[in-house]
């Protein structure tokens, strides 16, 4: 396989979903400040992925891509397909310019999905953008020459031995280990995401930004059904599945923060009278940190 060291392009592991942000030359590139001098990684793209807070010694996955430009792809009915041009070794992503939901990890997948959706019904040429994605690979993040923020690549065998994200603690209370944590530190995140007092998301922002994730979710669920099934199509993972539920959690919070709703004292009325409805003997008890 060529060397294709200096076409890499970088994204964080957690930005990449169905719509992926242009990558950038290196993972410091991802960094931003924060007047208060604290460091995000951050996607200022069309994509709006939540920016993630990070910190010295703090491991973050990255992976890397190189776009191998477009080649003209003659698909035929059966489902194979023909290249004048050898395809690049190793490649793992192909798509429609421009269209992610065509995305398939081989070519025979992405014929064999043009096929199924009854697009060709003789030889037909198509144009293919083709990818080489790498496998997650994870960075500390350190500085060098005393002020100068670096990733450095962490080998599997140490991440052991590597400091690791710790949770944020705000106003006394360990985010995400409660809602009531949630609540604290997504008060304190928004004050820094959106900073001005006279543009603040509403309810109507707050609810459809819930519908969007929530739909992320069950885009997520019906690949991995459709894997199940044994049916052609792009894949999705446990993982990524956890990551749109931690986000409709996140969001069922806001949405209920702009509505004025305590939503950890919501969750126990309404798990406790759904017990005693049907007949269950099993309760939330207060909140400990209440």
């Amino acid at each position: 396989m060529a060397d294709l060291t200096s076409l890499r392009r970088w994204v964080p592991s957690i930005f990449i979903e169905d719509i992926c942000p242009n990558p950038r030359a290196r993972p410091e590139d991802w960094i931003a400040t924060h007047p208060n001098g604290a460091k995000w990684l951050f996607s200022d793209d069309v994509c709006e992925q939540q920016p993630v807070r990070v910190d010295i010694g703090d491991i973050v996955r990255f992976n890397w891509v190189v776009d191998h430009g477009t080649f003209e792809i003659t698909l035929h009915p059966n489902g194979s397909w023909s290249c004048d041009d050898a395809l690049p070794e190793g490649a793992n992503g192909f798509m429609e310019p421009s269209d992610t939901d065509t995305y398939a990890e081989t070519m025979d997948e992405f014929a064999s999905n043009y096929v199924a959706v009854g697009r060709n019904t003789e030889d037909e040429p198509c144009y293919v953008k083709v990818l080489t994605w790498s496998d997650d690979l994870y960075f500390r993040l350190h500085k060098a020459d005393g002020s100068k923020l670096v990733f450095s690549q962490v080998a599997m065998a140490n991440l052991e031995t590597q400091k690791t994200p710790t949770p944020q603690v705000v106003n006394g209370h360990s985010a995400g280990l409660s809602f009531i944590g949630l609540r604290a530190a997504n008060i304190a995140r928004q004050k820094i995401w959106c900073p001005d007092p006279n543009q603040q998301p509403d309810l109507a922002f707050r609810g459809i930004e819930l519908a969007g994730e929530t739909g992320e979710a069950l885009n997520v669920i019906k690949k991995l059904e459709r894997e199940n099934r044994g049916w052609v199509g792009s894949r999705s993972t446990k993982q990524d599945l956890a990551d749109e539920l931690a986000d409709v959690v996140i969001c069922a919070d806001l949405v209920s923060l702009s509505a004025g709703i305590d939503l950890d004292q919501a969750v126990r009325t309404k798990f406790n009278a759904t017990s005693a409805k049907v007949g269950i003997p099993v309760t939330l008890g207060p909140s400990q940190e209440a």
